[in-house]
């Protein structure tokens, strides 16, 4: 592991006081979350409830009010410590399509320091992980050609092969097949027993139900649920049944437009 999650034996996630807001629009209010080191936080809620703007705060893309607290593995949000720590999978495809998978990975794990592989370890690695995840072969091609489950897969290789402390994870199991995911399930868990943490906002609670040891629910950008998985399966059953009992929802919904 990176030596940003070694050297702290504090929470992985601190978020203290958090408000935002984009113009005069609240988006997030008064959000408090502590997350230890070696856990996964499923993070959920509706559409619009400010799920991938706090995944924004603590990759440093936006800054919240000085009267805020966030940090990582002790490290300011947006710090070099911090932004050194994680690795983010976005909910969208925009990856250079000029590159190789390979050169992709290459890329994004020379922003290392130091890198966690290299030259031969990181050919045999990035040819390895691209088998693992159904792309044998394809990590000499150019992204351009990579179908959109492909060009998800090519993020989530790259933050596994970095050993980031932190992965954030936006939505990005969404159209990836079924055998791939499971593949991916299986490297999140072995990266959580190493120690990593992991912050994943889905709406498959089929998922989060196997991975995540702790949830926090959002609305309307208000915390209305933070506990571990363990105290939420006293009250509930699964996490799925927490937000269809919070929202009053029946059937298959997962959320409002």
């Amino acid at each position: 592991m990176a030596e940003e999650q070694s050297s702290s034996h504090g929470p992985a996630i601190e978020i203290e006081n958090l408000d935002f807001q984009y113009s005069d629009r609240p988006v997030l209010n008064n959000v408090n979350i502590s997350v230890p080191q070696g856990a996964c936080l499923a993070v959920i809620g509706p559409n619009g409830s400010g799920k991938s703007t706090l995944c924004k705060i603590l990759q440093g893309i936006l800054t919240p009010p000085k009267t805020a607290t966030t940090r990582i593995l002790g490290h300011p949000c947006g710090s070099q410590e911090a932004c050194r720590a994680i690795s983010y999978c976005a909910d969208n495809d925009h990856l250079p399509q000029f590159l190789t998978g390979a050169e992709f990975i290459s890329y994004c794990l020379s922003l290392r320091s130091p890198a966690p592989l290299k030259n031969r370890d990181l050919r045999e690695a990035t040819a390895d992980i691209f088998e693992r995840l159904g792309m044998a072969g394809r990590h000499n091609d150019l992204m351009e050609s990579y179908s959109h489950g492909m060009l998800k897969k090519a993020q989530i290789a790259a933050a596994l092969l970095a050993h980031s402390p932190v992965i954030i994870s936006d939505e990005s199991l969404n159209g990836i097949d079924i055998e791939a995911q499971m593949t991916i399930e299986d490297a999140l868990l072995d990266h959580i027993r190493q120690g990593g943490t992991q912050i994943i906002c889905s709406h498959d609670f089929a998922m989060l139900d196997r991975c995540a040891t702790h949830v926090a629910m959002l609305d309307y950008g208000n915390l209305v649920e933070f506990s571990t998985v363990d105290q939420l399966r006293a009250r509930h059953a699964t996490i799925r049944d927490l937000i269809v009992g919070y929202m009053g929802l029946e059937g298959d919904g997962d959320g409002r437009d």
